[in-house]
């Protein structure tokens, strides 16, 4: 899989290591796949040059408009994705051209059309700038290795061309992002055409599609949190701290149960030290694996803030959730019952308070090992109406908001203000 900036050469790439096994791998089929024929067909012009200049003589005839044939019983075809083309040929190669705008479902049902044949393995082969946070490319960069895609990873500095002498860094429009890199550039992206990107560009249009940092923020809830590892927001250097009150926060779930971990150091600092993540689990089941590592950890908890639903009853066992942690293992549960507190939205401008202030440095960070906290933030967008624009609400009915209802409890309760004090009293903030 290539994982490259905008015009870093992959198509071309593609194109190349497509005409170099049709040659050198008799009878091997390749299938070119993209979000649309135009795209598709870019990949494919370049293959129809290079069958003319390179493989002229193993051509059976003149390139057609969608598939090449070759002496050796090789070939290159051009499909569009939809779900009934990616049902038909079986091949060696499939060439997946800017997967990040396909959809993950035809991706997914594409997978089924590789199959090896002979002494050629079956494989595909992957190929985008990744745009979209929870996208089909950053869903598959996500999974590697254990998908069985190898990342192959390259920015513009590895695709830009060599910066010659006569050009000066300090007077260069790209100086503040390139910092003398181009001197050392081997590739075909001009320079001309990365200075007018860096100066149209937003910064993070730029991190996304050029340097390949992070993938795009619109419409995401909390655009401004970092995920890069020992960055502003995520950083090894966040651990217990036994001199300081940890606090649990819990978003109850069946299909997903999140625990949440976290200090206050002072009014400065909020660490989320570590989290719990459970899956189709009791409640009971849950709570007594949160309480196991706790022991193991030796984390001292003084409160326990929780989503005020827990407070109903439940159908089957009579006890609400609250009144079960409370009856059969002890812990008092802290939630509000005021109108402007539960509000999510609310909440999430208290986190973002946290995470981006106006003034100073974030004081909310992120221990590494939150992986799903971490995955959360970078993927929790508002809802998107048809017309393509965003709502000020976020998408409900998704694994990214449990997590960050439970983080949300926790502020609202702990740091919100007049914030209910006990079990199910009342705050009037």
């Amino acid at each position: 899989m290539a994982y490259a900036n905008r015009g870093g050469i992959k198509t071309l790439s593609a194109a190349i290591l497509a005409c170099l096994e049709s040659r050198f791998l008799p009878g091997c089929a390749s299938l070119i796949l993209s979000g649309s024929k135009l795209q598709a067909t870019n990949m494919y012009d370049y293959t129809k040059r290079f069958s003319w200049e390179v493989l002229s003589d193993l051509l059976i005839d003149q390139p057609r408009e969608t598939i090449t044939r070759y002496a050796n019983g090789s070939s290159i075809r051009i499909l569009t994705a939809s779900q009934n083309s990616v049902r038909g040929p079986h091949v060696p190669r499939l060439y997946e051209d800017e997967i990040d705008v396909m959809d993950a479902e035809i991706v997914e049902a594409a997978t089924g059309m590789i199959s090896g044949r002979g002494d050629i393995p079956g494989r595909q082969v992957g190929l985008s700038t990744l745009h979209r946070p929870g996208g089909t490319m950053d869903k598959l960069v996500t999974a590697a290795p254990e998908n069985g895609f190898t990342v192959h990873k390259w920015n513009i500095w590895e695709s830009i061309e060599r910066c010659g002498p006569e050009r000066s860094c300090s007077r260069c429009g790209l100086w503040e992002t390139c910092r003398g890199q181009a001197r050392d550039g081997e590739g075909l992206v001009k320079l001309e055409d990365a200075i007018r990107q860096y100066r149209n560009w937003s910064k993070n249009r730029w991190e996304a599609e050029a340097l390949c940092e992070r993938p795009t923020v619109e419409g995401l809830v909390f655009p401004e949190f970092d995920p890069r590892n020992n960055g502003r927001h995520v950083s090894d250097q966040v651990i217990y701290q036994p001199d300081y009150p940890m606090y649990r926060a819990i978003d109850w779930g069946w299909n997903y149960f999140a625990g949440l971990y976290i200090q206050v150091l002072d009014e400065q600092r909020v660490w989320v030290i570590e989290e719990y993540q459970g899956c189709n689990r009791r409640l009971r089941d849950n709570i007594e694996a949160m309480l196991k590592l706790e022991k193991q950890r030796g984390y001292q908890i003084t409160a326990t803030y929780v989503d005020p639903a827990g407070a109903g009853r439940n159908d089957q066992s009579g006890l609400g959730n609250i009144e079960l942690l409370r009856s059969e293992y002890g812990i008092e549960c802290i939630y509000t019952t005021a109108s402007r507190l539960r509000a999510v939205q609310t909440g999430l401008e208290l986190i973002r308070d946290w995470l981006a202030p106006a003034a100073g440095k974030g004081r909310l960070a992120v221990s590494g090992r939150c992986k799903w906290l971490i995955k959360s933030f970078c993927n929790y967008r508002h809802q998107r109406t048809a017309n393509g624009s965003y709502l000020d609400r976020p998408e409900e009915n998704t694994p990214w908001e449990h997590p960050l209802d439970a983080l949300r409890y926790f502020f609202v309760n702990e740091l919100g203000g007049s914030a209910a004090a006990g079990t199910g009293r009342l705050s009037v903030w």
